[in-house]
């Protein structure tokens, strides 16, 4: 800013209310320019920057054309769902081998990272749409005694519509597939894989508590954490359900 200069002409003291400081004139400028040129050049700067490495990205990891696919391959995984694409991620950790991944649907949008936005992805686009057969002893508010079945199709596969909630299953149905005939399928041999891939920071957040350390994975890719904040309400009718007798118990 232009330093003020004191009119000679003026009272003979130079301090004071009576002082009439004079500036050099400047140019005058739009004030928006001032004031919100530089923050809307960074964030375009941001922009440029973020479309750059998005693209970047999708060259490198993206969906390719059919002009890039190989003639052959050694594995090929059919859905890329919570299953296919942790299948083909792992058989790709071998460089030697070729792995193509095919998905049905579409990529995943920022809705499906917020896990209060899911009623939002289910019944358009990237959800198969199925529908429950008809029930015999339940959905008796429901049209034909059904109800939606949301099945994830895009890359992500039914984790992109869940809420984001990691569920393994019941011991008792692996155990049922097993004595099926599928061997291998069994609670005690498929726990082992949920373990490697878990990193469960359960025990950091809660203490000793309830968790049993023994049905959970420290370490591997995939994190694993209570939903924070926790719901009082949640919280409460847990505590109600204790103070009635039942255990508190980890899965």
């Amino acid at each position: 800013r232009p330093q003020a200069r004191i009119d000679p002409s003026g009272p003979p003291h130079t301090h004071g209310p009576q002082a009439r400081p004079l500036r050099t004139p400047s140019p005058r400028r739009p004030r928006y320019c001032r004031l919100h040129m530089p923050f809307f050049g960074a964030r375009v700067s941001l922009l440029v920057i973020a479309v750059a490495a998005f693209a970047a990205w999708r060259r490198a990891y993206g969906p390719i054309g059919a002009s890039q696919l190989l003639d052959e391959y050694d594995y090929i995984v059919i859905g890329a769902g919570s299953a296919g694409s942790v299948i083909a991620a792992r058989l790709s950790e071998d460089a030697d081998v070729s792995v193509l991944l095919i998905e049905a649907g579409g990529e995943s949008g920022i809705k499906h990272s917020i896990p209060a936005a899911c009623g939002d992805v289910q019944l358009v686009d990237g959800d198969w749409q199925l529908k429950t057969t008809p029930q015999a002893t339940s959905h008796r508010a429901y049209t034909g005694q059904t109800s939606n079945w949301p099945r994830g199709k895009l890359l992500g596969g039914s984790s992109q519509l869940n809420y984001m909630a990691y569920v393994r299953g019941d011991a008792a149905d692996y155990d049922s597939w097993a004595a099926m005939g599928n061997h291998g399928w069994d609670w005690e041999s498929v726990l082992p894989f949920f373990l490697r891939s878990e990193d469960a920071t359960l025990a950091r957040e809660t203490g000793a508590g309830a968790l049993n350390s023994s049905a959970h994975g420290f370490g591997g890719p995939l994190p694993v954490r209570y939903k924070s904040p926790a719901n009082p309400l949640a919280e409460a009718f847990v505590q109600s359900a204790v103070a009635a007798g039942h255990p508190l118990r980890d899965y």
